[in-house]
């Protein structure tokens, strides 16, 4: 048979020797070239695998090796970590040896070598630069291309710190890290007017918000340009940022996606149009842009600004329009006067399941000028069911309504909308509006012990309730009468008291709802 190991010497039984056996002269495969391998196809056979063509490398295909050229691996250019794993160092130098684009990098100015990374495949009409498990030392950001999908090594990884790691831990899971070290500087750059840019899978960490100047994800439009279209973002950590800096600051986007970002410890959010940038008069202006499952976490109570802002304070800059929030949570403990999310010239958008825990702050959120902004099923407050918000959910100024609220599912809040502005028609809105038809609501159970007559409720609402509803679910035993005794019986606002006439010999348990407003 053809291609199997087999002894020089045809005459074994008679003729073999311990002394042949050993020579390296006595064992050959049929049609055996220099360089061939040995391989066992199954259990019981050892035959020859060819040597391959110059420039391939060695990999597997139906668990059998196989040849293949290195461009079928899934990227243009590959960049490897100083401290990536050591089988992943070996695999980068065999590319290398084959002439494909890899870097090394030394743990030192490694955007030195991916920015050559993104170089080359920009010239090659873009493709993906992917980059290694390990951590990257940036000490000047790195600058996107056009066409050019930035990658990390996976979601599936454990995230390496490099400093004291936050707690509670990001839902984020990555084995990639951009590392900040150096003041007054951002991670990535795009500049000027970009198209199809992608990044995913990896963490920016700024050591502790020692980078006090510097940006996450730092976005500048070309004048007069859109600056950047048909973007994805996606499975990125922005961690560290110093306080008052941005995760993700960008100028006059369009047609793009935002997908698992996380913005924590510090920094935030904010896309924008500037005042000699936006596209003034256009139907477009900057939007058409979705964020799907997106966070912002803030740890520190000086933070002065909005961990999320949205559009630009003059109207001449145009509309930050057409923008779709699906899942987007913003924990925050702000100083008083801070908003937690600032809306300015925003119009046509939509947050779908937005939760909100903002302490401290004056205003959960913040509408200027802006127009249909709805919010469906949301939640604001300290966790929960629903809104823990008293005054001032949103404060609207200017001359545009800004706010629609749809919740079908989920309590809604009393006494939440502060309203400074006049009508389309200039007649005057009060500048304190408590609307009725929304409410806060909540339920449970409760028990009267026996032997006694009356239990202190705690109802978990934002304001003493305006009704609350008992239903028994067992019998009043010696008692003829359950009833509401008082709403407010520790001039506190959190519980209401249920009292029954006569000691009811044996526990009477009930249900309650208890609501503020009506509707």
């Amino acid at each position: 048979m053809a291609n199997e190991l087999r002894h020089k010497n045809t005459d074994v039984v008679n003729k073999l020797s311990a002394s042949e056996w050993v020579d390296v002269d006595t064992h050959q495969f049929n049609n055996q070239a220099t360089g061939d391998l040995a391989y066992a196809p199954s259990a019981t056979q050892i035959s020859r695998f060819p040597i391959g063509a110059n420039g391939k490398i060695l990999s597997v295909a139906s668990g059998l090796p196989a040849w293949v050229v290195p461009g079928a691996l899934g990227a243009s250019a590959y960049v490897i970590a100083n401290d990536a794993p050591a089988a992943i160092k070996t695999w980068a130098t065999i590319l290398q040896t084959a002439g494909f684009p890899v870097w090394g990098c030394d743990g030192t100015a490694d955007d030195v070598q991916i920015q050559a990374a993104i170089t080359a495949a920009a010239a090659g009409n873009g493709g993906i630069v992917q980059l290694s498990d390990g951590r990257f030392t940036l000490s000047a950001p790195l600058v996107l291309a056009s066409n050019v999908w930035l990658r990390g090594n996976g979601a599936d990884k454990d995230i390496t710190f490099y400093v004291t790691p936050p707690s509670p831990l990001p839902r984020l899971n990555n084995g990639t890290v951009l590392f900040i070290d150096t003041a007054a500087m951002n991670a990535i750059n795009i500049a000027g007017e970009l198209q199809s840019a992608y990044l995913s899978d990896f963490s920016i960490d700024f050591n502790n918000g020692l980078a006090s100047t510097g940006h996450g994800i730092n976005q500048t439009a070309l004048l007069n340009g859109l600056g950047l279209t048909q973007f994805n973002f996606k499975n990125i950590l922005a961690n560290n940022v110093d306080k008052d800096h941005y995760s993700l600051y960008m100028e006059t986007p369009c047609l793009g996606r935002i997908e698992d970002f996380y913005s924590y410890g510090g920094g935030y959010i904010k896309i924008v149009l500037t005042d000699t940038n936006g596209l003034y008069g256009s139907q477009f202006n900057a939007g058409n842009i979705q964020f799907d499952n997106c966070f912002a976490y803030v740890t520190t109570a000086t933070m002065t600004v909005p961990p999320v802002m949205m559009g630009w304070s003059t109207a001449s800059a145009g509309i930050l329009n057409l923008m779709q929030f699906n899942r987007f949570q913003v924990n925050a403990t702000l100083p008083a006067g801070t908003d937690g999310m600032q809306l300015t010239h925003v119009w046509y958008t939509g947050f779908y399941n937005l939760d909100l825990e903002i302490a401290g702050s004056t205003k959960v959120v913040a509408l200027n000028n802006s127009q249909e902004v709805a919010f469906f099923n949301p939640l604001v407050g300290g966790g929960g069911e629903k809104f823990e918000a008293v005054s001032s959910l949103v404060k609207a100024y200017g001359g545009r309504w800004g706010l629609v609220l749809y919740d079908d599912n989920q309590y809604s809040v009393y006494d939440g909308i502060y309203l400074n502005s006049l009508h389309a028609g200039s007649s005057a809105k009060p500048t304190h509006s408590v609307i009725n038809s929304l409410r806060s609501e909540n339920s449970g159970t409760a028990t009267i012990l026996d032997t006694t007559t009356s239990i202190k409720v705690t109802h978990g609402l934002a304001a003493v309730p305006t009704r609350v509803i008992i239903t028994l679910t067992t019998s009043l035993g010696d008692a003829t009468e359950i009833y509401v005794s008082n709403k407010d019986i520790d001039s506190d606002g959190l519980k209401f008291q249920v009292d029954v006439d006569l000691d009811p010999g044996a526990n009477v348990s009930f249900d309650w709802r208890a609501q503020v407003g009506e509707g």
